[in-house]
């Protein structure tokens, strides 16, 4: 019987105080739907299986820009895209490189193919708090 997923907040451990995770987890590990806020402050939106990224999610870099993809096994898998940080260039992403500029309306379709959304703009693009 598998066990029942439970939602947490944890803030990580003294030299890692500034990173954090909310989201799901079984058998003590991220699994389920969960947000993880790295130290330098990117957040990952998205799926987890045993620990790891594992599904679709958004990552949003702290600068602004933000990927659109599929992971297995914490490592992005096929096609994605990325937006700049202000959401008005895009580019094609296969395995997480960046390739050629895509139109912004196809950009869009594509993230809604991948995830069913489009990532929305962070708060400021000279801010790290939705990056």
């Amino acid at each position: 019987m598998r066990a029942r997923a439970r939602t947490f907040l944890v803030n990580l451990p003294h030299r890692d105080a500034a990173r954090r995770y909310e989201g799901e987890y079984r058998a003590g590990k991220r699994d389920g739907a969960g947000t993880y806020t790295h130290a330098d402050g990117a957040v990952y939106e998205g799926q987890y299986r045993k620990g790891k990224m594992h599904g679709v999610g958004i990552y949003h870099h702290a600068r602004g820009a933000a990927d659109v993809s599929r992971c297995r096994n914490d490592a992005p898998q096929g096609e994605g895209v990325r937006f700049s940080h202000d959401r008005m260039f895009a580019w094609r992403l296969n395995g997480g490189q960046q390739g050629e500029e895509l139109s912004i309306e196809f950009a869009r379709k594509l993230s809604q193919a991948i995830l069913g959304a489009t990532p929305s703009p962070p708060i400021s693009p000279t801010t790290t708090e939705r990056t």
